[in-house]
């Protein structure tokens, strides 16, 4: 019997009309769920026809819903990744981009934009994907007056949809808006959906950004597994941007610190509360010559052997919490050379108010000593050049009664020659004291500098000529190096060539035979003018530690027989007048040398012309 006799069976008949009835019915409820299409005319057909095209509309929608399921699968997996991706990125902007690529293309979203939003400065910043054609991804970024959906988003908690909330609401709407957002203006788009992106931060108010996906103009609305996976990616996308944005914040105050630590001119050196180095800047280590991972997680005793310095400091500010304000110590570097210091220190602190540490700030005193102890003696000599003045008037009056007196008896006394000897001494001893108080006034009542460009080096030359023969017969070693092209120097030539001569003079009587006297000429730059340089050094003994202060001042001969001491004090005057500097030092290596130091530029405060 074939189908169409079993059907013409009543009984039969009656059971397919059931089937179908059923079938029919589980068909509309699927069709009122969206998953079929509309019933057809052409299905309302009774026996098998109708069994054959409902078999199959079932076949088509098990296929649909598997394939679904696929896609779905495979679009969770990739959100997975994404997520895991937007994790590990280093600005909002990467994140922004990226979240809307990826729903413009894994999902097929036709219209995506992704904005951060910036509270302080009232912008939104962001990316838009849209399908034109081919996909297109542009930034953008709104600012000054705009509104819409997006505004409204960021001041709420759950989703703006278009299709139930606020319909007439456009997406986007202001003055000048990119043109990258035309898709999504009130006359192009249709159904779209807006999430405010809000972190966990507690402090935080208001949302970190938005996120919108839209569709064409007259496109059905989305369905609810697009709106699920929308939500599950929000919360992601909206910790990962919390992420990228604190670790900026976190980045952007550690080049802050960096860039103020780089910048300071003071050493600084933080300590924790075992007095074990946390860090110091780089101020510290170019003081001090130890890189900071030489002194990290140790006491820094290498700076301070004594323990007395730093240490005694840093100690009582963390065990009494002691503030110590510029007081001065000293450090010690890598090579060994102790250099003073004034040192700060206060206790480092968390937000909490827990003292984990000590810091301290340093400043190089090293020029400020030098300037003191160089105001110091130019006080002392000040004050003898006052003295000196004063001995000198009184003598030179009553020394030349004495010369007188000593003429006249010579005269009477002229038939006694074994008194002789004696008047010559005498008046030699006079010659020598009128010589002393001769220099003297020249010292207190000194000729102002006439100034004219001078070639430097023809001014030594012109110093070592006037010595003679001097230094062969002392068998001593002149040599002259230096810059070949100087410029010349605004300077008196006589008084310059006096200099000259006194030092290269003291030069030569400190050099042993076979010693060598090296003059040496240079240019430098000591931070307000140019200056021409001058250095004079022999290989003598050099000049006792002790003595070194005292060089300048008057009398101080270093032991030279017949000398009056006033060599290097009239020098000194001279080049001060100048506006120059004249100082003393012993060099590596033995010897001593004397470096002049002469403005390049004319220095006319005390400065004439004749």
């Amino acid at each position: 019997m074939d189908l169409n006799s079993k059907i013409e069976d009543p009984g039969t008949a009656e059971a397919l009309a059931d089937g179908h009835r059923n079938l029919t019915r589980r068909l509309d409820d699927l069709r009122g769920l969206g998953l079929l299409p509309a019933w057809s005319d052409t299905m309302d057909v009774a026996g098998e026809e109708s069994l054959q095209r409902l078999a199959l509309s079932l076949i088509d929608l098990l296929e649909s819903a598997q394939r679904r399921v696929i896609e779905t699968s495979i679009q969770l997996l990739s959100l997975r990744e994404l997520v895991a991706g937007v994790l590990n990125m280093r600005t909002p902007e990467e994140v922004a981009k990226t979240v809307s690529l990826y729903l413009h293309k894994a999902f097929d979203h036709e219209r995506v934009l992704v904005g951060v939003y910036d509270a302080e400065a009232d912008t939104l910043e962001g990316w838009v994907a849209v399908r034109r054609g081919s996909p297109r991804c542009s930034s953008y970024r709104l600012s000054g007056s705009w509104g819409g959906a997006l505004r409204d988003a960021l001041s709420r908690v759950g989703p703006i949809r278009s299709w139930q909330d606020d319909s007439l609401l456009p997406l986007v709407e202001g003055s000048d808006l990119p043109a990258c957002l035309d898709p999504f203006l009130q006359e192009s788009i249709g159904p779209y959906i807006v999430y405010p992106l809000i972190g966990s931060a507690q402090e935080r108010s208001g949302a970190l950004g938005i996120l919108a996906v839209a569709r064409g103009f007259g496109s059905p609305t989305m369905d609810g597994m697009d709106a699920e996976i929308l939500e599950s990616l929000v919360e992601s996308v909206a910790t990962a941007l919390e992420n990228v944005i604190l670790d900026e914040d976190i980045r952007r105050q550690e080049a802050f610190r960096t860039d103020i630590m780089g910048s300071m001119t003071s050493g600084l050196l933080a300590v924790d509360l075992e007095g074990r180095v946390l860090t110091m800047n780089e101020r510290a280590e170019a003081m001090t010559g130890y890189p900071m991972e030489d002194l990290r997680g140790t006491e820094p005793k290498r700076l301070d052997p004594t323990g007395t310095g730093i240490l005694a400091l840093l100690g009582r500010t963390l065990a009494e919490g002691r503030v110590d304000r510029r007081r001065d110590t000293a450090l010690q570097t890598r090579d060994g050379r102790s250099f003073p210091i004034a040192a700060t220190t206060a206790q480092l602190r968390n937000p909490a108010g827990e003292v984990y540490g000590a810091v301290m700030t340093f400043e190089d005193l090293s020029e400020i000593k030098a300037m003191e102890e160089r105001i110091r003696q130019l006080d002392r000599l000040a004050a003898l050049g006052r003295f000196t003045s004063g001995v000198a008037h009184e003598i030179r009056n009553p020394l030349a009664g004495i010369a007188a007196g000593i003429q006249y008896l010579a005269r009477h006394l002229d038939g006694l020659p074994d008194q002789e000897e004696n008047f010559g001494f005498i008046e030699r001893e006079i010659e020598r004291l009128n010589r002393i108080v001769e220099d003297l006034f020249q010292v207190t009542h000194p000729l102002p500098p006439r100034r004219t460009p001078e070639d430097a080096r023809a001014l030594v030359d012109l110093a070592v000529r006037c010595l003679g023969t001097s230094p062969q017969e002392r068998g001593v070693r002149l040599e002259i190096t230096g810059d070949s092209d100087l410029p010349r120097v605004p300077a008196d030539p006589d008084q310059i060539q006096q200099v000259l001569i006194n030092l290269i003079k003291n030069a030569l009587e400190a050099t042993p035979a076979g010693g060598r006297i090296g003059i040496e000429f240079s240019t430098a730059d000591s931070g307000t003018a140019p200056h021409l340089v001058i250095r004079i050094r022999d290989t003598g003994r050099g000049i006792d530690p002790d003595h070194l202060p005292h060089v300048f001042e008057p009398f101080y001969s270093r032991g030279k027989a017949g000398g009056t001491g006033l060599g290097l004090y009239v020098s000194h005057g001279i080049v001060e007048r100048h506006g120059g500097e004249l100082l003393a030092a012993n060099a590596e290596g033995g010897g001593a040398v004397f470096t002049l130091r002469l403005p390049l530029t004319s220095y006319d405060t005390t400065e004439t012309t004749g």
